[in-house]
Order: structure tokens, then C-alpha cells, then sequence
């Protein structure tokens, strides 16, 4: 056995201050001996940096990160004793240093190190990333002994700098993509065959470093040296790379790094923020009564999926299918799973796992799987307006309209306008969408509180930053005419959204909300849904829908009819004409919506104004005009000013046309509500009559608004399904387009979903207790399902029992008899579910795979091989010192044969090549390592490469004529 003694004597020496001045400063100094005491007389390393490997590309080099066995960084599970701390508290709650995140710079040359990264002039920082933890911006405070001057330094910035690549607080990533460099003036762009340095760290925090007051240590509280950044110290290395060709040794590039594949949706739902959209080739299924209206397997653009999976290596994917299972789901009993604690991609041929990941997505890491040359990244997202303090962006992700002819922007909307400038009182018909803090109600600009955004009178899920006002953003030119001041006439230029979450839009006159629904709260902002809303020409395509009237005045209506009741009119077909089904207020959308991600068609409400006949308010079609307001200027004398300024709340002057108020609304619906064929009129084994279904040809709808009371009872069970509204207009100067003269709009709205299970299914493969079990089929036991607004059924989450065993949410049984027993809540799913209805998702890498060793490749790119520089005047880049001499011959496949001659025909140097290089260095000696003379010489190329198909040899040449001018011999330098 070794004993080890360590004897530690603590010296130090004031440079003034007297003789009692050290002795204060030994004091200063016990600290540090107690605390190397404490490590046993061992430093912190901190955590270890990470590798690096370097992907040399064409003008580009794909650099990725990893921690290998040795380190003490595996699986970013450093943790260090901080022998610093001595507060009770932080040695419970913080007694260690943790694994913060990576920086890796780009460095000068390769003599930089590691004490030199703060120096601009030889390391630039060109990406970074972190935990994702709310920790952003470390301080750490050094504090000079003999001055008692403490200087706050900062290690790592809480933004991202212009130019670095990465991200701040978004979870770690293990790769990037290096196109710039960081110390080139003009032409940043990396050259081919030009060496590149690099070097990366990795870095650790702990909190119970900070100090609420640093600068005073005598504070009860005061722990720690004000430290919490600290640097890892090992396996700091130097890496450089070379960009390069990839094709002289016959590899095909079918993708680029960040690029994305297509994904099938197999099971379950959510989006984990992504952007999505569904191949163009996925619709049929959605104009299919056989497949309910529902695309059960949909598949997503590549880089529009609901994962991200991403190509990191372009040159190292190999051809296979896979399929990711999100695992581990974690659930609550009143909402059902609520996030996952891993995922696992196997090889969908041999069911061989590939690649795993242990931690909750909730943290949104990204993982690099060097064997398919890919990334998989997984972050759980929340639910829409689920947290407006800490998310600006609320769960909006974006709002769009594309056209099929771009040129032609036939479509647009009636942009939400906050009134401002004492125009409230004017502007109300604009100010139609909600969302935000806007403050209507001083009565210095002749205002009132029921023009207030929803967030100031509401504590529930609004929209503190109004980031859904900008929803699909257009710009108008309101005119206004005869108006009582000013000028007499002006317009307006208005750029806002034109859709918007019903929960935001407004029940005032003009609007499109139904206040019995906003006022009972009944919208909830979880069941707003990523979807697009198609506007087409193709009758095969239209939706059969409900109308609704839009008029506020039932003295104008046609029958008298309330605002969102059923238009009172009889039903019509495609054409607009009666279609003699003796029914009313049925007609046609031209188009269709689709919830991106569960694939279902959605039902559709259209309104119309019957009053406004100018403007095809009572034709039954959707039809809307350019005409946003009357000729005249809109004015409203509110209650609570009316004794001032006119008679209480009476609208004068001019009305608000909105193009007829041709609004649309989109309606939430799940197809399980279908379940049984009486689900549009009773209580059924799964849903109360107001769940809403799926597109059933507006058939659920119309059956309760046809039944409405005068309490508006059957509207408010409709509109609590509503998910989106928008206020379209023909866009000034456009007609409609027709089948002659197509131009498809699609208006895209998107919004983060949580990961969470949704079953696959056709309706009747739902059972309760009452139903019998297929002898021999395989179940599922149901997870919680929530639907939408504040009384729909909730199903699903209970333990069932069959045959003597009990089975949990998400286990799977084989009915062995045809009863299971349970809560009267409890469900089994009838399917032969891969991952429980967890997200299960599909993908292949038909299209981005590399393709190795192509002969024509090799062949054709003999024309790339080069000599840098030709000519050669006494010096190249590629030289290290001053008797240095030395040229590149690039673009070389793996095996060539390269031989020099002079004009003369005499062979100076023969140099055999067989390795992954591209380039081949010469030191312009001949074979005996004699300097050549200045002058003009031949360098001759022969490639061979074996051609697998014909199983031989093929040989092409190259021939290159170079000229170098050599400098004297320096015979200072030894």
C-alpha cells in the first residue's frame, strides 16, 4: 500500500500596510488552504472538453462534438465537489460544480492555446450552447487582495453574438456547419485545401457560487468565491481541417448538412415546435368517407416534420429505414401524458436499436448518431398561451398565406388594428382580434373598456405580448369618407393580421366572436391546432358546411335571425343555387382544412351578413367583396359617453362592411367522436353531444344550430369548438378564381403541441366497458384523453382488469375473452400498436443517402485535379518556415500515380498515392531530395480506380503543366 502525506504551509507578504498587514492576508489565504484541504490537495479540473471531428467538405467543414469514455464530461454528466462551498444550505442544494455547455472558437493558426482564447486576434468564438436550464449569463467576480478591488468578468454573454452559430438556453447540440472564416478579410468564405484551426471547451456552473451581494463577504449569506463559471482544463486540443472536393474518390453528396427527411407519422401527435407540412401527394385520404375524412399516416416535407431529424454528415449516411419511439411517457391524472423520458430509433428491418436516449425531452438535447451520419433532436413543447410570462412567443410559430400563383394575390384580410390617437370610437370594426395589453378604456381619448385587448380584464390564457395579432399579416387601404372633422376624406394604411385564435376574437359589434362563449371561458387556448386552411377551385375538394349570420341587428337579418344562429335561407349547392333538400342554412366552402398533427379534415363555419346585399351577404356563397367601410365615417356613441356626446350606444355615420363579413371559422374535432352512428343525437358510450366530431359534412354542426333555444344553448356548444377565425377580403382589383383560372390559397397557422399520445384508429376501434372484446385481437389500454372546452367527455387514464390481470394506461393486452372491467371512464383501443399510441414516428434515407466508390465520379473529376499555386514566385501559403518550399497537387482521388518531368522528358519525381487524402504536398526536391531549378515541368496524373460493376481496374490521365520561380537558398537560417 502508498500513503501519501501532503504538508501544506500557508506564507503570503503585504507589499505595504505594516507588519499586521500579511497577517490579514494569511487570513485571506487560510481559505484557499482549507479549501485545498478539502479536495485533497487536488485542483478542479472542471469538465473535460469535448472531441472533435471534422467533416472537410467542398468550401465547408461540418464540425461535431462528442465525449468519449474516458471523460469525465460522459453523457454531460460532470459533476465536481466545490470545495468553496461551506453554507449548509448550498452543501444540500448546490454543493458542485454541474456541466453548463461548449463553446468552440476558431483559432488563428495552430500554435494558439488554450490561455489565448480571450484574445480576439488569435480566437474568435464561432458556436456555442448550453443546457437548457434558464442559466444564461455567468458573471465571476475576482477580487484583488491587497487592493480590495473586485472585478466582475464576463464568461459567458446571455445573447448570442452576430455571426456565432448555436444557441443560448435552447439545450445541447453536437454539431454545426463552418462556411466563414472568422479571421478573412473581404472574401470570408473558406478556400479548398487551406488549413483551418480549431479548439473546443467545455464549461460548468454552480449556483451557490452567486452571491446576492458579492463584494460582502461578511454578509451572513456569503458563500463561495463568486464563481459560478468554471472552465475545464483537459483534453483541450488543437483540430484543424482542410476543406476540400468530396467527388475525386467517386462520393455523391445527395444532401446537406442541416438538411432534413421526410417523416411518417405513425402514432401519437405533437409538434415539439416544429414548423410542419404534409407532403402534396397526402391529401386524397381527406375527401374520403372510407378513411373518415383522416389522413392516418401522414408524412411531413422533409425538414417539415414533427421531429428533427436532420443530416449532420452528408458524407456517412447510409440507405435504411427507421422508426422513433418516444418512450417513457410521464402522465397526470387530469391530463394524461404530459412528456417523455427518452426515445429509442431502431432499424425498421432487423428491429435493432441504433440509438437511445435516457433523458426527458423536456430538456431538448440534441443527439448525433455517427453511424447514419444524422441528428435526432426532441424538445417538448407547451401547449399554446400555456406560459405568456416566460415564452414571448406564446406557442405562435407562424402565420402565412401561400398562393399558387404567387403573382396573383387574389386573397387577403381584414388586418387587426389597435386603435390609437382618440380613433376607438371610429375604429372598432378593426380592432377585432384581442390579443395583447391594449387599453382602451381612458376617457381622455374618448374611450371605453369594451374595446379592451381580453388581457386586461383576464388572468387566463391570453396573450401578453399580442403575437398572435400578426397571424398572416396584410396590408390594407381603408378609405374614409365625410367625415365630420378634419379634412372631410382620408385612408388609412393597415398592416395587422387577418386570422386569429377565437379565444382572441372580438364579440363586439362587427366581430366575429359569440359572446356567450367568451363570456363562459368555454375556448381553451390548449385546443388551438396547427392547420391549413385551403381555398380551391376544385368543386371535388369543397367542404358542405353551416352558415351562420353575421348581422347584429336580427331587424336586418333575413328571418330575424341572431348573430351566429343559422342563416335563415334555404340550403343551396355547389352553384349557389336552392338544392331542394328543404333545409336551411347548409351550403359550400370552397376548400378544405386540415389539423397538421393528426391528419384529420376539419369541419368549417361560414357567416355572411344577409343584410348587406351589395356586399353578397345573402347569396349563401363565400363570396367576399374588397369593401372594408361604407361611404361616410363610422361613429359610435358608447353608454358610458353617451350624455356627452350623443344618444347611448347608437352607430352612426357608416357601417363596416368587411367585405360582407364572409368570416371563416375552423373547428376543432377528433374522429372518435364518430364512434357510434348516433353521435349527432344522444350520449353515446364515448362522447356527450357536444363534442365535436371530425368533418362529417357539417352534419354535428347543424344539427345543434338547427335545434338552437333562445339562449343561444346549441351556439355555444359550437363555438367552444372553434380553434380559428379569419376575416378574409378580395383583394382590391382581383376576382375569384374559377376552374378555368385556378389559383389555390393556403393559409398556414402554427402553433407548438406537446408530444402526447392519439390513437391511430378507426372510431369503432374505441370500446367501454359495455362492449365486447375481439377473442384473439390485441388492446390498448387507453391514456387520458382531454377534448376540447370545459365540459366535453373525458376518457381513457383507468386501470382496467381482464381475465384475473390488471393493466395500466398504455399496456397491451390479447383479449382472451370478450369482457374487461373497470371505471366507467376506463377504454381499450382494438389496434396492434407499436408504441402504446406514444409518437412513433417512420423514416428512410432514400433520398439523402451517400453514394460511395461511382466510377463515372472518379473519372469525370479528374478534370478538377489542380497544382496550387501555378505558377509558383518563391513562396506558398503552404509553407511553414523559412527553408520550407512546397506546392499541393488537390483534387486527387485516393490511389494515382503522380509523376514530374521537365520539358525535356526527364523524370524529376514519382510520388505513389494510396490513402482518403485529397491533396498531395510536394517539396519541390526531386526523388534524391536535390531542390529542383526554377523553370517550366510536366506533371502527369494517372488515376486507378477498381470499378466494382465491371471488376477491374479503370485508368485515366491527367496531364498539368507548372512553372515555379524557386528563391535562393537561405543559408542565414538553420
Amino acid at each position: 500500500a502508498v500513503n501519501e502525506i501532503t504538508t501544506g504551509v500557508i506564507w503570503a507578504r503585504a507589499k505595504s500596510g505594516g507588519q499586521t498587514a500579511s497577517i490579514n492576508l494569511v487570513k485571506v489565504y487560510d481559505i484557499e488552504a482549507q479549501a485545498l484541504f478539502k479536495s485533497n490537495f487536488n485542483i478542479l479540473n472542471g469538465p473535460d472538453a469535448p472531441d472533435i471531428e471534422i467533416r472537410e467538405l467542398d468550401k465547408e467543414l461540418i464540425i461535431t462534438l462528442s465525449n468519449g469514455p474516458t471523460s469525465n464530461n460522459v453523457n454531460e454528466s460532470y459533476s465536481e465537489e466545490d470545495p468553496y462551498i461551506f453554507t449548509p444550505y448550498n452543501l444540500i442544494n448546490n454543493p458542485n460544480y454541474e456541466f453548463q455547455g461548449y463553446l468552440v472558437y476558431q483559432l488563428k493558426d495552430g500554435t494558439v492555446s488554450q490561455t489565448d482564447l480571450s484574445d480576439p486576434d488569435l480566437a474568435r468564438l464561432i458556436f456555442r450552447c448550453d443546457v437548457k436550464d434558464s442559466v444564461m449569463e455567468i458573471v465571476n467576480h475576482y477580487k484583488d487582495e491587497e487592493l480590495k478591488v473586485w472585478t466582475p468578468v464576463l464568461e459567458v454573454s446571455g445573447v448570442i453574438s452576430e455571426g456565432v452559430k448555436g444557441a443560448v438556453d435552447e439545450g445541447t447540440q453536437y454539431s454545426f456547419q463552418v462556411t466563414d472564416d472568422k479571421f478573412a478579410l473581404g472574401n470570408t468564405k473558406l478556400v479548398n485545401h487551406k488549413t483551418y484551426y480549431f479548439m473546443a471547451i467545455a464549461y460548468g456552473f454552480n449556483a451557490g457560487q452567486i452571491n446576492s451581494n458579492p463584494y460582502d463577504p461578511d454578509s451572513p449569506g456569503y458563500d463561495g468565491k463568486n464563481q459560478p463559471f468554471i472552465r475545464g482544463r483537459r483534453n483541450i486540443k488543437v483540430k484543424s481541417g482542410i476543406p476540400r472536393l468530396s467527388t475525386p474518390s467517386g462520393t455523391v453528396l445527395n444532401a446537406s448538412y442541416g438538411d432534413g427527411v421526410e417523416i411518417t407519422r405513425i402514432e401519437g401527435k405533437g409538434n415539439g415546435s416544429q414548423n410542419l407540412d404534409l407532403i402534396s401527394n397526402m391529401l386524397d385520404d381527406l375527401f374520403d368517407v372510407n378513411s373518415e375524412y383522416k389522413i392516418k399516416y401522414p408524412t411531413y416535407q422533409a425538414g417539415k416534420g414533427p421531429v428533427d431529424i436532420k443530416v449532420v454528415d452528408p458524407a456517412a449516411i447510409p440507405k435504411g429505414s427507421y422508426v422513433l419511439k418516444l418512450n417513457n411517457p410521464t402522465t397526470q391524472p387530469s391530463i394524461g401524458v404530459t412528456g417523455y423520458g427518452g426515445w429509442t430509433l431502431e432499424d425498421s428491418i432487423s428491429g435493432d436499436i441504433i440509438a437511445l436516449s435516457n433523458q426527458n425531452i423536456e430538456a431538448g438535447k440534441e443527439t448525433y448518431i455517427p453511424e447514419l451520419g444524422m441528428s435526432v433532436g426532441i424538445k417538448q413543447a407547451l401547449q399554446p398561451a400555456a406560459d405568456y410570462e416566460n415564452n414571448p412567443e406564446n406557442g405562435f410559430i407562424s402565420g402565412t398565406i401561400e398562393f399558387e400563383n404567387p403573382s396573383d394575390r387574389w386573397l387577403t384580410g381584414v388586418p387587426d388594428r389597435d386603435d390609437e390617437n382618440n380613433f376607438s370610437l371610429w375604429g372598432w370594426g378593426l380592432n377585432w382580434i384581442r390579443a395583447g395589453e391594449y387599453d382602451a378604456s381612458d376617457p381622455a381619448d374618448l374611450g371605453t373598456p369594451l374595446l379592451n385587448d381580453y388581457g386586461i380584464d383576464e388572468q387566463g390564457e391570453y396573450d401578453k405580448n399580442g403575437v398572435f395579432e400578426s397571424a398572416v399579416q396584410q396590408t390594407i387601404t381603408v378609405p374614409y369618407t365625410n367625415v365630420p372633422f378634419g379634412p372631410g376624406s382620408f385612408s388609412i394604411e393597415i398592416t395587422g393580421g387577418t386570422w386569429s385564435p377565437y379565444r382572441y376574437a372580438s364579440y363586439f359589434h362587427d366581430g366575429p366572436g359569440y359572446k356567450k362563449v367568451h363570456d363562459a371561458n368555454s375556448v381553451n387556448m390548449r385546443d388551438l391546432n396547427s392547420v391549413d386552411i385551403v381555398f380551391t377551385s376544385d368543386k371535388d375538394k369543397w367542404s358542405r358546411v353551416c352558415i351562420v349570420e353575421a348581422q347584429d341587428d336580427q331587424n336586418l337579418s333575413i328571418g330575424g335571425q341572431t348573430k351566429m344562429g343559422l342563416r335563415q335561407s334555404a340550403s343551396v349547392d355547389k352553384e349557389g343555387n336552392p338544392d331542394q333538400s328543404g333545409t336551411i342554412g347548409m351550403g359550400w366552402f370552397p376548400g378544405y382544412a386540415v389539423d397538421l398533427e393528426t391528419g384529420e379534415r376539419l369541419n368549417i363555419i361560414f357567416a355572411e351578413d344577409s343584410w348587406q346585399t351589395s356586399e353578397n351577404g345573402n347569396d349563401m356563397k363565400w363570396n367576399p367583396t374588397s369593401n372594408v367601410v361604407s361611404d361616410g365615417f363610422p361613429q359610435w356613441d358608447p353608454p358610458s359617453l353617451g350624455s356627452a356626446i350623443g344618444s347611448p350606444s347608437e352607430f352612426t355615420g357608416a357601417s363596416y362592411l368587411l367585405g360582407g363579413k364572409h368570416f371563416v371559422y375552423v373547428m376543432g374535432g377528433s374522429s372518435w367522436v364518430k364512434s357510434t352512428a348516433d353521435y349527432l343525437n344522444n350520449e353515446t358510450a364515448l362522447s356527450k353531444n357536444d363534442d365535436s366530431p371530425n368533418y362529417d359534412e357539417g352534419a354535428w354542426i347543424y344539427n345543434r344550430l338547427s335545434n338552437d333555444d333562445a339562449n343561444g344553448t346549441a351556439r355555444w356548444q359550437v363555438f367552444r369548438n372553434c380553434t380559428w377565425v379569419g376575416i378574409p377580403l378580395l383583394a382590391q382589383g382581383s376576382t375569384m378564381p374559377s376552374s378555368t383560372n385556378s389559383n389555390d390559397a393556403t393559409v398556414k397557422l402554427r402553433v407548438t403541441k406537446p408530444y402526447k399520445q392519439y390513437e391511430t384508429v378507426s372510431s369503432n376501434k374505441f370500446l367501454s366497458t359495455s362492449m365486447n372484446l375481439t377473442i384473439g385481437s390485441t388492446y390498448v389500454v387507453a391514456y387520458r384523453n382531454v377534448p376540447s372546452g370545459t365540459s366535453g367527455t373525458q376518457w381513457g387514464g383507468k386501470e382496467i382488469t381482464h381475465d384475473g390481470n390488471t393493466y395500466q394506461p398504455g399496456e397491451i393486452f390479447l383479449a382472451t375473452s370478450s369482457n374487461f372491467s373497470g371505471s366507467s371512464e376506463a377504454r381499450v383501443v382494438e389496434h396492434n400498436s407499436i408504441n402504446s399510441f406514444n409518437p412513433a414516428y417512420s423514416f428512410n434515407t432514400s433520398k439523402v443517402y451517400t453514394s460511395n466508390k461511382n466510377t463515372d465520379v472518379v473519372l469525370n473529376a479528374i478534370e478538377e485535379i489542380n497544382v496550387v499555386p501555378n505558377p509558383y514566385y518563391g513562396y506558398s501559403e503552404y509553407e511553414t518556415t523559412q527553408l520550407d518550399n512546397r506546392i499541393k497537387i488537390t483534387n486527387l482521388p485516393n490511389r494515382a500515380t503522380i509523376s514530374i518531368f521537365t520539358v525535356s522528358g526527364t523524370l524529376v519525381k514519382k510520388i505513389e498515392k494510396d490513402d482518403n487524402m485529397s491533396t498531395v504536398d510536394w517539396d519541390l526536391k526531386n526523388d534524391f531530395g536535390i531542390p529542383i531549378a526554377s523553370g517550366l515541368y510536366i506533371i502527369h496524373v494517372r488515376v486507378k480506380h477498381w470499378d466494382d460493376k465491371k471488376g477491374e481496374f479503370v485508368e485515366k490521365d491527367k496531364i498539368i503543366k507548372w512553372f515555379g520561380a524557386l528563391r535562393p537558398i537561405d543559408l542565414d537560417t538553420f
